[in-house]
């Protein structure tokens, strides 16, 4: 323990020291077992301990979730399920609330590590931004920094644990706490000269993974959170998409079940969340998956009137169901077309004013998009590493901006021949894939170029390593693989019957 409740800055004549609290001062650098982990926790939270015994209520150790019936199919046909209604619930007032908020802080693997002092000062100053500390006329929270070593993945970090019930019984203020939280880690940056995790304020993070998401992956022996699957599932249907029900029925036929969220006055659909089928995890909704994907702004992608809002309203109602299999014309999808519609959107992204803020979120958007159908029809290493470069694309397209715009007709078009493409007997063609992933690169590389001229070093770093260093070795071998084959995805119709000006230019 580093610091616990008091910690702070005394002064002493004219000199001053970092006190690191009674409790952690009390522990100094004692190696705690389990037992004596769990009775300092107890300590922690003895406020809230005393004050819900004398209220004699019962309390929950945790949120509560209602169990949900097994829905989605019926025979040949796909539905969605029942609607979500707030009586689900479980209510959080009183002592049923979660009392302790747990913060942690890490630096990335190549920061090298701070001191306990330092960290302590961190943990320190960000209680008392917080508001938790307390003050003359106003008693603060129970609260304790841990540092353990390192991350598995080499990072220096440190956790700290507020109980939320003050001394006198009454509740912290947690009113915004993410968005001051926010604001306190920026201003921590600065003052200890730390890494940005951000260039701007305008810029928005991805929602983290919870612990029982990091438990199942550990289980599935999997290092892609559920959360990230269902996202890339939900890109890639609005992409393939041209309305509303197309989109609902792409996402159910993913394996993936969906609920829509309805207005008071039950008329129209407002939002939406989503769990796999086969019940591996919670329901996310739009906003527990990315910014960008809350169906208000996923409705900007595609054919939005009210006559397709009508038809969409017919399979939300449960009144309509979807058919499991959608029969793709022979030859639709083709590596060919693909990267030619590349080509043509990568063209015209490199043309981007780099100032176009709005302009370049939406590309990364659709980025991400096309990214996500390469990931979800890979393996082993390389699904991996390019649901880490979905990842930082789609960090790219999360602002505090209202950004909603249309996808990008060309991106749109190339998205619909790679799935189709890969859902067909062509998934181990090299060199169509090598074809599109070099007019992708295109993209990711005009994205990072307006990021470096925007002065956004933090994200154009992260994507740089993302979608390109960590990709070198599957690059290498797809340029390998498909200068020793040729493609075998064969053209479609439309396109073997070429002009002579088509001979001519090579296409």
């Amino acid at each position: 323990m580093i610091a616990s409740t008091g910690a702070g800055e005394i002064a002493i004549g004219d000199a001053s020291m970092f006190f690191v609290g009674d409790q952690a001062a009390r522990l100094n650098e004692e190696t705690l077992d389990s037992v004596a982990a769990r009775a300092e926790g107890a300590k922690l939270e003895a406020d809230w301990r005393r004050f819900r015994e004398e209220s004699k209520q019962l309390v929950s150790a945790g949120t509560g979730q209602v169990a949900e019936s097994e829905g989605g199919s019926g025979g040949d046909v796909l539905r969605v399920d029942e609607a979500f209604t707030t009586s689900e619930r479980q209510p959080r007032t009183g002592w049923n609330r979660p009392h302790v908020m747990h913060v942690t802080f890490a630096l990335r693997e190549d920061e090298g590590q701070l001191s306990d002092e330092t960290w302590g000062r961190i943990a320190a100053d960000y209680v008392k931004g917080m508001g938790f500390a307390g003050g003359e006329d106003e008693p603060g929270c129970r609260w304790a920094a841990w540092r353990h070593g390192l991350s598995a993945s080499g990072n220096d970090h440190i956790h700290v644990a507020v109980c939320l019930v003050r001394e006198d019984g009454r509740w912290a203020n947690e009113h915004r706490s993410f968005m001051r939280s926010r604001a306190i880690g920026d201003e921590l940056e600065k003052k200890y000269g730390l890494r940005p995790v951000k260039d701007s304020e305008q810029q928005r993070g991805m929602p983290a993974y919870t612990k029982g998401e990091a438990r199942r992956m550990r289980e599935s022996g999997t290092e892609i959170p559920e959360r990230q699957r269902l996202a890339m599932v939900v890109r890639t249907a609005a992409m393939n998409a041209g309305t509303e029900k197309q989109f609902i029925a792409e996402v159910l036929r993913q394996g993936v079940r969906v609920r829509p969220r309805f207005s008071k006055d039950g008329t129209e659909v407002t939002g939406a969340s989503y769990t796999f089928r086969d019940g591996s995890g919670p329901w996310l909704g739009g906003t527990s998956l990315a910014r960008d994907l809350t169906l208000p702004k996923l409705r900007a992608m595609w054919d939005d009137t009210p006559q397709n809002r009508v038809e969409a309203k017919g399979v939300w109602d449960r009144r309509e169901g979807i058919p499991k299999e959608s029969a793709a014309p022979a030859g639709t999808g083709s590596w060919n077309a693909a990267q030619q519609a590349l080509a043509k959107w990568a063209a015209k992204v490199e043309q981007i004013d780099p100032r176009d803020y709005a302009t370049w979120s939406s590309t990364a958007r659709d980025a991400a998009a096309i990214t996500s159908e390469l990931t979800r029809f890979s393996g082993g290493r390389q699904e991996q590493l390019l649901a880490k470069a979905t990842q930082e694309l789609a960090r790219n397209a999360q602002t505090r901006q209202r950004v909603a715009a249309p996808a990008a007709d060309d991106a749109r078009v190339a998205c619909r021949h790679i799935s189709l493409a890969l859902r067909s007997a062509s998934k181990s063609d090299a060199a169509g894939w090598w074809a599109v992933w070099q007019q992708l690169s295109r993209v990711n590389r005009a994205i990072h170029g307006a990021q470096s001229a925007r002065g956004e070093l933090v994200r154009a770093q992260r994507l740089e390593r993302a979608a390109h260093r960590d990709l070198v070795s599957i690059q290498n071998g797809l340029r390998k693989a498909a200068e020793s084959k040729p493609a075998q995805t064969p053209r479609p119709r439309a396109a073997q019957r070429t002009t002579e000006t088509d001979r001519e230019q090579g296409r």
